[in-house]
C-alpha cells in the first residue's frame, strides 16, 4: 500500500514554502509504503511535487502518475523506482488538479477541481497534449473512477 503524504498539512489559501529559522524551503511530499496487516512504514519516497492531491499507477504498472497541485503539473515517474521520467505543466495551480486516471490507451484523465465549476481532461502522455476536455462535470469535484468496458467514470461532486 502506497500512501501520499506531506510534512505539512497545507489549506488552500496558505503558501506551500515553510519556514526554517529565517529561510523559506520548499515542503516536497513523499510516498510511504505501508504494510496493510502491520502498519509498518517500509519505504519513504520524496516527491517532486508539492499540495500532492493524488497519485496511482499505469494499468500496466510500468508508471506512476502524481497530481502536484501547487504547480498544475502531472508528473510520470518510473515504477518501482519513482525516478521522474516526464512532467506535464498542462494545468495551473487555479485548476487545482486532484484526481487522476490512467488508461490503456497511453492516456491519463485529469479531474480540475477547479475550485468551483470542475471539468476533466484527458492528457495523452506521449505528447503532453490535451486530447479531451468535458465541462461542468460537478461542483468541487473529486474521484475519478473508470467503469470497466464503458465510456463513463464514477465521480464525486462535493
Amino acid at each position: 500500500l502506497w500512501v501520499v503524504g506531506s510534512e505539512k498539512y497545507k489549506h488552500k489559501h496558505e503558501k506551500t514554502l515553510g519556514k526554517v529559522g529565517s529561510k523559506s524551503v520548499d515542503i516536497k511530499d513523499f510516498l510511504l509504503n505501508v504494510d496493510w496487516e502491520t502498519g509498518k512504514i517500509n519505504d519513504k519516497v520524496v516527491l517532486d511535487s508539492s499540495f500532492t492531491h493524488d497519485a496511482v499507477l499505469s494499468p500496466d504498472k510500468r508508471f506512476a502518475f502524481v497530481a502536484d497541485t501547487n504547480t498544475g503539473t502531472l508528473l510520470q515517474l518510473s515504477y518501482p523506482g519513482f525516478e521522474v521520467f516526464r512532467k506535464f505543466p498542462v494545468f495551473t495551480k487555479k485548476n487545482h488538479i486532484n484526481t487522476l486516471a490512467p488508461t490503456d490507451e497511453n492516456t491519463v484523465w485529469v479531474m480540475l477541481h477547479n475550485l468551483g465549476r470542475s471539468s476533466m481532461v484527458e492528457v495523452d502522455i506521449s505528447t503532453g497534449k490535451k486530447v479531451c476536455a468535458i465541462a461542468n462535470v460537478g461542483l468541487n469535484a473529486h474521484g475519478l473512477v473508470k467503469v470497466k468496458n464503458e465510456d463513463a467514470f464514477y465521480i464525486l461532486s462535493s
